[in-house]
């Protein structure tokens, strides 16, 4: 990856408004584990042109793991409007707003991603978090039922679904 890198920086040099060149470069330092070289690449990728959509959703990605959830919403918010047909970004878009504690925001993202793929098991284990954050009790059980039916190997929807069941009951 390091000569890729070095390979990716000196085309840029050579066209520095080829955002296509940004995105490659900071996917091959995102890969090689450089976090922050790579969300600067994608930056200058969007500022050369916001409407490719995988710079958007890269940076949104690494915005949000590093979370840093209102950072991340932007991008996220331009990547579920590029590609409205991609249950990933949209959940992403979610995600940063759960983060942000706006859980009726994320809800609405979740029951779209949901909409586009019925069997995304994430969406609906986020969904989940954010109704039972939202005293929505009774519909996060639900989903998350649904999440485990999808996902039967996730321990944490299995833990989160028992401890909301014992809570309820008391």
């Amino acid at each position: 990856l390091p000569a890729t890198i070095k390979a990716f920086g000196e085309a840029i040099k050579l066209k520095p408004g080829a955002a296509d060149g940004h995105f490659q470069l900071g996917y091959a330092q995102q890969r090689s584990g450089d976090t922050d070289a790579a969300i600067e690449s994608y930056r200058a990728a969007i500022k050369l042109d916001e409407k490719l959509m995988l710079p958007q959703m890269n940076l949104g990605a690494l915005l949000l793991g590093k979370g840093e959830f209102q950072a991340a919403e932007k991008p996220c918010a331009a990547t579920a409007k590029l590609a409205p047909e991609n249950a990933v970004a949209i959940s992403n878009l979610g995600y940063a707003y759960s983060g942000q504690k706006k859980h009726t925001e994320a809800i609405a993202e979740y029951k779209k991603a949901i909409k586009v793929d019925p069997k995304y098991a994430l969406a609906y284990k986020n969904l989940g978090v954010s109704l039972a954050n939202s005293g929505e009790i009774k519909e996060a059980i639900e989903v998350w039922e649904t999440a485990i039916k999808l996902d039967p190997k996730d321990d944490q929807i299995r833990e989160n679904l028992q401890k909301l069941r014992s809570n309820s009951r008391k």
